[in-house]
C-alpha cells in the first residue's frame, strides 16, 4: 500500500500545469508562425511527408520555369523562321519571274542584287543570338558563327 500525501498531489498538479503549459505553448508558437510543424522532432513522420512533397514542389516549379523559357525561346525562333520562309519564297518568285526569258540584262541584274541582298538577310536570321548570347540555330556550338557567305 501506498502512502499518499499532500507534497505528492503538490508536485502531481504543478508537472500537469507545466505539462499543460508547455502544450499551450506549442500550440500558440503553431498559431503565431501558422505552421504546424516548429521542427522535425515535433511530428517526424509529418516532417518526412513535408520534406517529400517539398521536393516534389521544387521540382514542379523547376519544370514550369523550364516550360516558360522554352515557350518564349520557341516563340522567338518561330519568328526568324516564319522571316527566313518569308525571304524563301520572294527568291522563288524571282528565279521564277527571271527564268521567264523575258526580262533585259538590267533588270535580271536588279534581281540579282535583290536576290544577293535576301541572301545577306537569311544568313543574317541563321547567325541571331539568343538573349543569352548563344547563337539560336548553331546546334551544339551556340558560341560560334552558324553560317558564312564565301
Amino acid at each position: 500500500m501506498q502512502r499518499i500525501s499532500s507534497q505528492m498531489n503538490n508536485n502531481n498538479t504543478q508537472g500537469n500545469l507545466r505539462l499543460q503549459e508547455s502544450k499551450l505553448n506549442k500550440a500558440n508558437n503553431q498559431i503565431g508562425s501558422q505552421r504546424k510543424i516548429q521542427q522535425l522532432r515535433d511530428d517526424p513522420i509529418a516532417a518526412g511527408h513535408l520534406v517529400k512533397y517539398q521536393s516534389y514542389l521544387n521540382r514542379v516549379n523547376t519544370f514550369e520555369k523550364n516550360a516558360l523559357t522554352l515557350s518564349d525561346e520557341f516563340s522567338y525562333r518561330e519568328g526568324y523562321m516564319n522571316d527566313s520562309l518569308n525571304i524563301m519564297q520572294r527568291v522563288r518568285e524571282l528565279a521564277v519571274t527571271g527564268a521567264n526569258g523575258i526580262y533585259n540584262k538590267e533588270d535580271m541584274k536588279n534581281m540579282s542584287v535583290e536576290v544577293d541582298e535576301l541572301l545577306q538577310a537569311l544568313v543574317q536570321n541563321a547567325n541571331a543570338i539568343s538573349s543569352d548570347g548563344n547563337a539560336i540555330f548553331a546546334g551544339t556550338n551556340t558560341k560560334t558563327t552558324a553560317f558564312d557567305i564565301e
